[in-house]
């Protein structure tokens, strides 16, 4: 028996759009940027208070995901992703080195709204990941 144990880099999310903007890559290919919360909640048992906290997420969709963004996700949607987290490392505008955690999306579909119905699944190329994403293009003021 191996004393290794399986590696899986694996996400699923459920979150609701705060921002969905429009690119294109440099060479004209379609791109769409999309920003989301997932919240928990829960009752603390000490004040039997309701809390609830969200993490904030960006991902970056091309070819057929970019196109089913731009039809169907827009501000407010829930969306129901798959895919796996990527770590990258950029400077923003102030100078300061970033450590950004980003899914990396192979499946979309959005649970409300027009779109509901017509869920998500291209193949995600692997030339994906290699693309050059314009990081000017993105607003460093947003808190995540």
């Amino acid at each position: 028996m191996s004393s290794h144990s399986p590696n899986v880099n694996f996400l699923m999310h459920v979150g609701t759009v705060i921002r969905v903007k429009s690119l294109a890559t440099k060479s004209g290919d379609p791109m769409v940027s999309v920003s989301y919360k997932t919240t928990d909640r829960w009752k603390d048992k000490k004040t039997q208070e309701y809390k609830e906290a969200s993490e904030f997420f960006n991902i970056t969709l091309f070819d057929d995901l970019a196109a089913y963004a731009e039809n169907n996700v827009s501000v407010g949607s829930i969306v129901f992703l798959k895919g796996s987290l990527r770590t990258r490392k950029y400077t923003n505008k102030a100078g300061v080195e970033v450590t950004a955690r980003e899914p990396q999306v192979a499946e979309l579909s959005v649970l409300s709204g027009a779109a509901a119905a017509r869920p998500s699944n291209p193949a995600m190329p692997a030339s994906q990941l290699d693309r050059d994403i314009p990081t000017n293009d993105f607003d460093d003021e947003i808190p995540f």
